[in-house]
């Protein structure tokens, strides 16, 4: 859960505590459905037609990510699963909402691109599709196929990049509970109980909400950086 405003609050008033990302670090997390929203309907460029170009949307983010941070031992990859109790009926109440607005603001189609839409096969590499992001949530169709796609490409990469094969990549996925903040949140200390851990292994974390900061702090780990785009 984001603290609205939070990180705009801290970037006007302390601006030195950001920097662009000038080292590699040990390990690199990545809450991962702050990416995938980035990804299926970003708000500076067109969003990708299909459930393919998404897919390869979301790859591209991925390896933009590690290219920057460089992650020397680990990558994990926390994908939202199911949440809370305490936090489901604000999430229900978000989607319906979401929901209702798609609806107010719909706009009419032809019958025949109406028809051309129907007949689309989803997930096809050359129709179009008009995509809910309310699909971002676990147990749906979207997030299977998610969860199917980034298997096979961290795999892939793990087999083809150099800079992937020296590292442990763990994939959390929408199948395991908890929100993707948390399950990191989570490794990290029971990493910490682990014989020979290094107290200055240096963290990598990106995420959207600014609840990360707070989060990073009671891990009480020395090195923990937490990475996004500028704003």
């Amino acid at each position: 859960m984001g603290v609205p405003t939070f990180y705009r609050y801290v970037h006007d008033r302390w601006p030195r505590c950001l920097s662009d990302c000038a080292e590699p670090f040990d390990a690199l997390y990545l809450d991962f459905n702050g990416l995938v929203h980035n990804a299926t309907h970003p708000q500076d460029r067109p969003a990708p037609a299909t459930r393919a170009a998404m897919m390869l949307e979301i790859f591209r983010l991925v390896d933009r990510l590690v290219a920057v941070a460089r992650p020397r031992r680990l990558l994990y990859i926390a994908v939202d699963g199911v949440a809370p109790r305490a936090k489901m009926d604000q999430q229900r109440s978000r989607r319906f909402l979401t929901a209702e607005e798609r609806r107010v603001a719909a706009v009419p189609v032809s019958e025949e691109a109406a028809a051309a839409a129907e007949a689309a096969e989803p997930g096809s590499g050359g129709a179009a599709c008009s995509f809910d992001h309310n699909a971002i949530t676990p147990g749906s169709a979207f997030m299977a196929d998610l969860r199917h796609s980034l298997r096979y490409y961290c795999a892939s990469r793990a087999a083809s990049s150099p800079a992937w094969r020296r590292l442990e990549v763990v994939l959390s996925d929408s199948a395991v509970a908890g929100e993707g903040e948390h399950k990191i949140m989570d490794f990290i200390r029971q990493q910490r109980r682990q014989p020979g851990y290094a107290p200055d292994t240096s963290h990598c974390i990106y995420g959207l909400d600014a609840d990360l900061v707070m989060l990073s702090l009671a891990t009480h780990e020395l090195r923990v950086h937490l990475l996004r785009e500028w704003v």
